[in-house]
């Protein structure tokens, strides 16, 4: 599971039932000891931070930027 690694239950796509009844299991306590919850926490607060993802998104268009005005200066000293 690519999104979420080996912290989470997966379900089927585009399979609404499987969906389901994974959710019904966590919900009513049916939870698989395999899932890592701490796991899960740690990876969403990391991958999934808006604070994060946000400085990300500004330092690379800072980076093309950049990059791009240093092309443009070099094009017109030529």
């Amino acid at each position: 599971m690519d999104v979420a690694g080996e912290v989470a239950q997966s379900f089927k796509t585009n399979n609404v039932t499987d969906l389901k009844k994974k959710l019904d299991k966590l919900i009513n306590g049916k939870n698989n000891p395999e899932i890592d919850i701490e796991g899960a926490k740690k990876l969403i607060e990391n991958k999934y931070n808006w604070e994060i993802i946000s400085q990300k998104t500004i330092s690379l268009y800072i980076r093309l930027l950049c990059d791009k005005k240093i092309k443009c200066l070099a094009e017109s000293e030529q």
